[in-house]
């Protein structure tokens, strides 16, 4: 049974958060999973110093207090098991409370060169995108 109905990206708002995020995948895409199946991806910062199975059983820990007090979920999550681990140690940039104002500007200081890319805004492929844009705009004259 699946953990929860819709399409939608869970945010674990807890101060001690151990899962980041999680994302019902099947729910989104039901080929990623075989039939009466689901596919569940959660994702935790940082590059813990745990086994894999550490790792996973404190996840699986983590998505059970997300869900608390959702008994069906609850059942649903009791049923899931670990597929795979990837362990992506810089998928993104260090993001501490007060970070952006001092990130660089587009402008490199050198005629003709300007920084396109997320370590200016953000570190996420919106954040590139938007950096891109403004790149554009720059070189347009804009």
């Amino acid at each position: 049974m699946p953990l929860y109905q819709g399409r939608k990206l869970l945010l674990n708002a807890a101060a001690d958060a151990f899962v980041n995020n999680a994302v019902l995948l099947s729910n989104v895409a039901p080929r990623y999973a075989p039939p009466g199946r689901h596919l569940l991806s959660a994702t935790v910062l940082g590059v813990p110093d745990l086994s894999d199975e550490e790792l996973f059983a404190r996840a699986h820990a983590d998505l059970g207090l997300m869900f608390a007090g959702d008994r069906t979920a609850l059942n649903a999550l009791e049923s899931y098991r670990p597929l795979r681990l990837y362990r992506i140690a810089y998928a993104q940039f260090s993001q501490p409370p007060g970070i952006h104002p001092t990130l660089p500007a587009n402008r490199s200081g050198r005629p003709g060169l300007c920084f396109a890319a997320e370590f200016t805004e953000a570190s996420s492929i919106n954040a590139a995108m938007i950096s891109g844009e403004k790149c554009a705009e720059m070189i347009m004259g804009n």
